[in-house]
């Protein structure tokens, strides 16, 4: 993890308003927290160390985060985001993280940009036409592109053309002393060129003039704020990732603890591994499962392809169920992942729930479920205890065959809520205090086109 103390950050929150009202930073990114909550847990930094730059509303800024430094940009109309930064107060020997106000990114590649040895590292999108469903042409044309050749930029901008390009530029970048003394000229006269130009111009003004810019692929992991559907791909992740993210958001239902790991370390050190999970679950009983790349995703599904171990004595049957697990992938990947948590006990009733039909994506909650206690049954189609409830989503509430499935459905639709998306597969177990675990959500893979799913 970077010192916190030894670098800084700003956040570019200045621009158009969202429906008349706060700046994007102080949206809710539909998790219960609003975008500069997200910014600053990936940020990792001291709130004192951080800067945000708006052009209205800084009082409201001001108010929620009263540790944040508030520069306000009085020109915020007539120029751009580098203007706003060269705006901001800058020091000149501590390494200068930048994002903009309205995006989702996570502490990893932070962590990576702190790590480069270039004088300017950027991170762009090597997924940018396809992470998120049903993006257009003119989204492509207008959103700021580079061209990069290993791990170095080679162009950068918005007018960047498409055939050109190969990624899109995330908006988040770090800056190195050396370039922020570079900067420091700009800041006492600001070409003209730059006065409305997009931080990945202010780059593209840099790499023209000589200096270096790295390059750090983030491959989808990021989020834009005014794409809804963005959100859920930058939650939902392998089954461990997306429970780890999910956990601790949700009011109404209960995630377990976990340890999760990739292929490649348990190879390399199992006992570290082994060890970490007898610490974490110490005297309780687990489930070994998989949570594979290959496993789910927004165009394909293979629930239950993999295999889950339960009821694994930490102490005695441990690296035995890893094996089996990692077995079953087959050709395992070295960044395919195995999830290790706590077995949920006295299980009542147990299901997948699916908040749109299969076939056609139509508006249905359909719950597949049993009461024998079996939380692997459905999922593995093997029960003999199996009910089917179908609603319809916008039904009025009404009693339910069991009582325990009002709670379900509850869950289901704060799940949806969190992820601004609705076709989605959910794993639940109800235990006889009426507790909901969630054991997996994933998309569902169907077509958006068929039924506007969003």
């Amino acid at each position: 993890m970077p010192d916190k103390v030894a670098n800084q950050y700003v956040v570019l929150g200045a621009g158009a308003p969202h429906d008349g009202e706060l700046p994007a930073v102080l949206r809710d990114a539909r998790t219960g927290m609003t975008v500069l909550d997200w910014i600053l847990d990936a940020l990792e930094a001291n709130p004192t160390d951080v800067t945000i730059v708006v052009g209205y509303h800084a009082d409201a800024i001001h108010a929620r985060y009263p540790g944040l430094s508030v520069v306000e940009n009085p020109d915020w109309e007539q120029t751009g985001s580098a203007a706003s930064l060269l705006g901001a107060e800058i020091e000149t020997d501590r390494p200068l993280v930048v994002c903009y106000g309205d995006i989702l990114f996570r502490a990893e590649h932070v962590r990576a940009l702190l790590a480069a040895d270039t004088p300017v590292t950027m991170a762009w999108d090597s997924s940018w036409r396809h992470r998120y469903a049903g993006r257009t042409e003119k989204d492509i044309f207008r959103c700021e592109k580079v061209a990069v050749s290993g791990r170095r930029a080679r162009r950068l901008g918005a007018d960047l053309p498409v055939d050109w390009s190969i990624g899109e530029f995330i908006g988040l970048v770090c800056f190195s002393p050396e370039a922020l003394r570079g900067l420091s000229a700009l800041r006492e006269r600001l070409p003209q060129s730059l006065r409305t130009a997009h931080l990945s111009g202010l780059l593209e003004y840099l790499r023209a003039g000589g200096m270096e810019v790295g390059a750090i692929d983030v491959a989808g992991g990021w989020a834009e704020i005014n794409a809804p559907q963005d959100i859920a791909h930058f939650i939902l992740g392998t089954k461990a990732e997306t429970l780890r993210r999910l956990r601790g958001m949700m009011r109404t239902a209960v995630i377990q603890d976990q340890v999760s790991f990739r292929v490649e370390e348990w190879q390399k050190e199992r006992d570290a591994r082994v060890q970490q999970i007898r610490e974490r679950f110490h005297g309780q009983q687990v489930v070994v499962r998989s949570s594979s790349h290959g496993e789910d995703s927004f165009t394909a599904a293979n629930a239950g392809a993999y295999t889950s171990v339960l009821d694994v004595d930490i102490d005695s049957g441990l690296m035995e169920a890893v094996d089996r697990v990692i077995a079953s992938y087959n050709n395992a990947r070295a960044d395919d992942q195995v999830l290790v948590q706590p077995m949920v006990r006295n299980v009542a009733l147990s299901g997948v729930a699916f908040t749109r039909t299969l076939e056609h994506g139509a508006p249905w909650y359909v719950i597949n479920y049993e009461t024998n206690g079996d939380t692997e049954s459905i999922t593995g189609g093997v029960s003999d205890d199996h009910f089917t409830l179908f609603l319809w989503r916008d039904a009025s509430d009404a009693p339910l065959p069991k009582p325990r499935l009002t709670a379900v459905l509850q869950a289901l639709r704060e799940i949806e809520e969190l992820l601004g998306y609705d076709a989605l597969d959910v794993e639940f177990a109800v235990d006889t205090q009426g507790a909901i675990h969630i054991l997996q959500v994933r998309p569902i893979a169907v077509s958006r086109d068929v039924a506007g799913i969003g």
